[in-house]
């Protein structure tokens, strides 16, 4: 049997699904396995997408691959099962976040109480940044592995 591909439908459906995600076309690229201009021209019906693009479209939006590309889609198909993966992914970058900050913290109060202490106040935070956004990183891909 032969899988149904409405290509008419398939761009909008695209672009529901990252909508319902709240992501930009470059986070979604990133969640696909592909880049903002691929998902621009997915949602633009430029470039119809390869299967392994769609079917990591489909489990995003938890529906077969089948179901994203057979007929046009409504919020009401995906919202539910992307709802709480929406919630999910916003509370483990912002725990990530504090994590990171905390991590910066200790390793500061750990600098300055070994002998450190005539570090600058600016440096620390210049320090901090960088490392936070280092340090966020790792644990987003330990959490990805998880």
């Amino acid at each position: 049997m032969t899988k149904v591909i409405n290509l008419d439908n398939l761009p909008s459906n695209i672009a529901l699904v990252r909508n319902e995600l709240d992501a930009s076309q470059d986070e979604f690229g990133k969640l696909i396995g592909a880049t903002k201009a691929m998902v621009f021209n997915f949602e633009k019906g430029f470039t119809p997408p390869k299967p392994k693009f769609i079917e990591a479209i489909a489990t995003l939006a938890g529906i077969t691959p089948e179901f994203l590309t057979s007929k046009k889609l409504q919020p009401k198909d995906i919202s539910v099962r992307i709802g709480r993966s929406v919630d999910n992914t916003k509370t483990v970058k912002l725990l990530a976040t504090i994590l990171a900050h905390n991590i910066i913290i200790i390793k500061t109060l750990c600098a300055l109480n070994g002998g450190k202490s005539k570090i600058k106040v600016s440096e620390i935070f210049t320090a901090s940044i960088k490392d936070v956004e280092i340090e966020t990183e790792k644990i987003l891909k330990e959490m990805k592995n998880f």
